[in-house]
């Protein structure tokens, strides 16, 4: 139970993160102590409780939590997904006709690696589907904050606008940037998609103001 606890509340820190907002019957977790949080898990028989949807303006994050069983080979939880993905496609306003979310994220909380061949379906969908992205995190990623080490540095994500003027200052194409992985902690975490342009500030002694600053562009290594 402490672990997904910790587990719960670091999802919430990494959606608010991400400036998605939290619902009033999440919010009070961030603040709860072990004990409440698993008297409301026993007293509401909870199995679901990685569970939930976050908004922000039109886009949606789903967060699905995926048992041992669903991902021993992965088929089950590769299903799951589609289904998600099509009830979330079917919603439609029905004022403008338009479907209600612009961008859907899957946010899929496992104990266990999915297979190879599960995580190449998964890899599939993502490329078939636009506006789409389907992130998988293991139990173990969760259990930490990976921006919370100082060592780390600042990552922020740069606009068009930035980017473009960024890449005029030094007269080079973006594919000309160095790379980060989306596999990095920090991309990971905060969900910067391939094709993102980064500007990562670290203090560093030796350096005339304290502070290095470097560019990185996210390139998908799933």
């Amino acid at each position: 139970m402490e672990d997904l606890f910790l587990i719960k509340k670091n999802q919430l820190i990494m959606m608010e993160k991400r400036d998605f907002v939290i619902g009033k019957n999440e919010k009070w977790i961030s603040n709860a102590t072990l004990e409440q949080f698993e008297s409301y898990v026993n007293s509401a028989r909870r199995t679901d409780i990685l569970d939930a949807n976050y908004i922000r303006d039109n886009d949606i994050a789903v967060a699905m939590y995926l048992p041992s069983e669903a991902t021993s080979t992965g088929v089950a939880a590769v299903n799951k997904i589609k289904d998600k993905i099509a009830e979330l496609e079917s919603y439609i306003d029905p004022i403008t006709k338009l479907r209600t979310f612009r961008n859907i994220t899957i946010v899929c909380v496992v104990q266990f690696k999915f297979s190879k061949t599960s995580s190449q379906d998964i890899r599939n969908i993502r490329l078939s589907k636009e506006n789409i992205g389907i992130e998988v995190f293991l139990y173990s990623q969760l259990l930490i904050i990976p921006t919370s080490n100082e060592n780390t540095g600042t990552y922020k994500l740069l606009n068009e606008q930035e980017k473009a003027a960024l890449l005029s200052k030094y007269k080079v194409s973006v594919n000309q940037l160095p790379i980060i992985n989306t596999s990095d902690a920090i991309v990971h975490f905060m969900g910067y998609p391939a094709g993102s342009v980064l500007a990562i500030q670290r203090d560093e002694r030796g350096v005339s103001n304290g502070i290095n600053f470097s560019y990185r562009i996210v390139v998908d290594d799933s």
